[in-house]
C-alpha cells in the first residue's frame, strides 16, 4: 500500500496551490488562453451542428446546441466576476468551474449522438472531443486541478452516452476512454510542471535583473559579479522561451494518440461504407493538427516568443523545398504547382520567412479548385520580391485589409474546419512586423490572387563564395578608413589590400587627423571611407567634414570624395550624406557595390579624362 507520506508528496505536487507568485502566473496563463477557447469552440460547435443535423433528432440537436451556448455563456460571466471581485484563490476555483462546464459541453454531445442519432454521429463526436481535448488541454495545461476538472467531466458525460443509450457495441470503447485520460492527465501533469519550471525561471530573471540594478550602482569591485549575474539572467530568459516548445510537443501527444487508434481501425475488417466513414474521420484528425498548429503559432506571437534571427540566405533552396512538399498537395487537389529558379538572397530570419510563405502557399491551394500555383522572386530596387500567385476565387477590393484580421475567412460562413481558423494571414501579417518586412496583395475577384513579401536584397557575396575582385582596376588607389571596429577595419583592409589598394585604417576620427598632419603630399589619400556610428558620439558625416577641412588646409582644393557606411535606414541618414556630398552604402556591404562606388569616385579617373 502507499503511505501516507507520498499520497502527501503526489498531493503537493500536482493539486495543491502554490506560492502566490507562482499561482498568480498560472492564473494568468489560463485566463489568457480562454477567450481564443471560446470563440475556438464556439465555431466548433457550428461545425459539429452541421455534421449532426442529417443524422440526429433536430431537437436534440437544437437542445444540445442551446446547452452548448448556455455553458459558454457561463464561462464568459464566470471568467468577468471572478477577474473583478474574486482574490487569487478563487479565481483558481473560477477556473476550475469554467473548464468543468467545457468539459459537460463536449461530452453532452456524444450522450445525445447516442441517444437521438445514428452510429455514424456517435463515432464522429467522439473524433471531434478527442480532437478538441488537445486544444483544452492545452489552456488549463497550467493548472492540474483545472486540466482534471475538465476531463472528469468530458469522460463521465461521455461514459454515460456508452453504457446508457449507445449501441452495445460501443461498450470496450471504455476502456480506450479510460487510457486516453491516463495519457491525458500525464501530458497535463507534464505541463503543470513545465509551466512551473518557466514561472520560476520568469521570477527569477526578474529578480536577477533588480540585482543587477542594484549592482551597477556600487562600485567597480562588483563589476565581474554583477556580469555573471546577467549571464544567468539571459539564461533564464532563454529556457522561458523554450517552454512554448515543450508545451507544444506534450499538447501533440493525445492527438498523436488518437492518430494511432485510427490507424488501428484502419486494419479492422471494416465494410465499404466503414470505409468511407474512416476516410471521414482521418480528414477530421488531418483538420484538428493543422488548427493546432495554427493557434501554437498565433499563441507564440501573442507572447512574444518569437525572436528574429536576421542572416544572409539564398531564397533558392527555401523554395526547392517548398515545392517539394506542396506540390504533392498542390497535384492531389488537382493543381499545378509552378517554382520559377532564383539566385537571388536576402537578408532576414530564414525560418521567419519559411513560416510566412508555408501560410501563404497553404491559403492559395486551399482557396484553388482550378488552374495552379506560382511562385516566385523577382528584384525591384533594393528589394526582393517573393510573389505567391494563385488562380483562386480572389478577394474583393473591400475585403483586402479585412483578410489580415484574427479569425476573419472568405466564402465560409458555415465555419466549416477544413477551411482553417482563420489565423494563417493575421500570422503572416504579425512576422513580417516582427522582421520589419512588408506583406502586399493584389486580387481580382473570381480571378485569383497574388501576395508579395518585399524584403531586403542582398548583394554580398553569401558565405562560402569567394570574393570577387572588381572588374575596374583599382590598383594604387589611396583609400583612409575609419571605423571604431577592429574586426570591421582587419576585414576592410584585407579586401583593398587584394584589390591593389593602399589602405590606412583608423579607430577614430582625431587618430586620422593626427596620421595626416604627418604624411607627405604622396601619402595622402584618394578616397576616405567612414563608419556613421563612431565613438564618444561622433558621426561620419563630422569626420568626413573634419578631414576634408584638414586636407584643404594642406592645400587640396578639390573635395576629398567620401563614403559613409550604416546600418541606418532611417531617411535622416540619407539626408545627411547627400548634405557632404558622401555616397551611403547600407550594410551588410557587396564587395561589388564598394569596388563600384570607389571606381566612380576615383579622382585619378577623372584627372586622365
Amino acid at each position: 500500500m502507499l503511505n501516507r507520506a507520498v499520497l502527501q508528496d503526489f498531493w503537493s505536487r500536482h493539486f495543491a496551490w502554490d506560492s502566490e507568485p507562482i499561482l498568480r502566473e498560472q492564473v494568468a496563463l489560463v485566463w489568457r488562453n480562454l477567450p481564443v477557447a471560446l470563440i475556438a469552440s464556439l465555431c466548433t460547435s457550428v461545425g459539429q451542428l452541421w455534421f449532426m443535423w442529417p443524422h440526429v433528432a433536430h431537437a436534440a440537436c437544437l437542445a444540445w446546441f442551446g446547452w452548448k451556448l448556455l455553458l459558454l455563456a457561463l464561462m464568459y460571466g464566470t471568467q468577468q466576476v471572478a477577474t473583478r471581485r474574486l482574490n487569487l484563490v478563487g479565481q483558481a476555483h473560477s477556473q476550475i468551474i469554467c473548464l468543468a462546464l467545457l468539459g459537460l459541453g463536449w461530452g453532452s454531445s456524444i450522450t445525445v449522438a447516442a441517444a437521438y442519432g445514428t452510429d455514424l454521429a456517435m463515432v464522429y463526436a467522439l473524433i471531434v472531443v478527442g480532437g478538441v481535448n488537445s486544444g483544452a488541454l492545452g489552456i488549463c495545461g497550467a493548472l492540474m486541478p483545472a486540466a482534471v476538472a475538465y476531463l472528469l467531466a468530458m469522460s463521465g458525460t461521455l461514459l454515460l452516452g456508452v453504457f446508457v443509450f449507445a449501441d452495445p457495441s460501443f461498450a470496450p470503447l471504455s476502456i480506450l476512454v479510460v487510457i486516453y485520460v491516463i495519457m491525458s492527465l500525464i501530458q497535463a501533469s507534464n505541463a503543470q510542471q513545465a509551466a512551473k519550471r518557466s514561472i520560476v525561471m520568469k521570477l527569477q530573471n526578474v529578480d536577477l535583473v533588480d540585482q543587477l540594478r542594484h549592482e551597477s550602482q556600487q562600485a567597480m569591485a562588483a563589476f565581474e559579479q554583477a556580469r555573471s549575474a546577467q549571464q544567468a539572467a539571459e539564461t533564464a530568459n532563454q529556457d522561458k522561451s523554450k517552454f512554448l516548445a515543450a508545451a507544444s510537443h506534450d499538447l501533440r501527444q493525445p492527438l498523436h494518440a488518437m492518430g494511432l487508434f485510427l490507424e488501428a481501425l484502419d486494419g479492422s475488417d471494416l465494410s465499404k461504407d466503414q470505409r468511407k466513414i474512416l476516410t471521414h474521420l482521418r480528414s477530421a484528425s488531418d483538420s484538428t493538427s493543422e488548427m493546432l498548429n495554427t493557434l501554437l503559432d498565433y499563441s507564440r506571437l501573442e507572447a512574444g516568443a518569437v525572436q528574429v534571427k536576421a542572416r544572409s540566405f539564398s531564397l533558392s533552396r527555401t523554395l526547392l523545398d517548398l515545392e517539394r512538399e506542396f506540390g504533392l498537395q498542390a497535384r492531389a487537389k488537382g493543381l499545378q504547382y509552378r517554382n520559377r529558379k532564383t539566385t537571388l538572397a536576402t537578408y532576414a530570419d530564414p525560418s521567419l520567412v519559411d513560416l510566412v510563405l508555408r501560410n501563404l502557399i497553404s491559403n492559395a491551394i486551399r482557396y484553388t479548385s482550378r488552374g495552379g500555383v506560382l511562385v516566385a522572386c523577382r528584384r525591384r530596387g533594393s528589394s526582393l520580391v517573393v510573389q505567391v500567385w494563385d488562380t483562386g476565387l480572389g478577394i474583393e477590393q473591400e475585403e483586402q485589409q479585412a483578410v489580415f484580421k484574427e479569425f476573419h475567412q472568405l466564402g465560409n460562413p458555415e465555419r466549416d474546419r477544413q477551411k482553417g481558423l482563420g489565423l494563417g494571414l493575421a500570422i503572416v501579417k504579425r512576422l513580417c512586423e516582427a522582421m520589419d518586412a512588408q506583406i502586399h496583395l493584389r486580387s481580382v475577384h473570381g480571378q485569383g490572387s497574388v501576395f508579395e513579401l518585399v524584403l531586403p536584397l542582398y548583394q554580398g557575396v553569401l558565405k562560402g563564395d569567394a570574393i570577387e575582385a572588381p572588374a575596374a582596376n583599382l590598383s594604387g588607389l589611396r583609400l583612409m578608413v575609419i571605423d571604431d571596429e577592429a574586426a570591421v577595419r582587419e576585414g576592410m583592409q584585407s579586401l583593398l589590400s587584394s584589390w591593389g589598394c593602399k589602405c590606412d585604417s583608423f579607430e577614430s576620427a582625431q587618430e586620422a587627423l593626427d596620421a595626416l598632419a604627418q604624411w607627405s603630399d604622396a601619402q595622402l589619400p584618394h578616397v576616405l571611407i567612414s563608419d556613421y556610428r563612431l565613438r564618444r558620439g561622433l558621426t561620419g558625416a563630422q569626420a568626413i567634414a573634419q578631414v576634408r577641412e584638414a586636407m584643404l588646409a594642406r592645400g587640396q582644393h578639390s573635395k576629398l570624395p567620401a563614403i559613409i557606411i550604416t546600418g541606418d535606414t532611417a531617411p535622416d541618414r540619407i539626408r545627411e550624406a547627400q548634405a557632404t556630398d558622401a555616397v551611403l552604402l547600407h550594410k551588410p556591404v557587396s564587395a561589388i557595390a564598394l569596388a563600384k562606388a570607389l571606381t566612380q569616385m576615383d579622382p585619378r579617373v577623372k584627372a586622365a579624362q
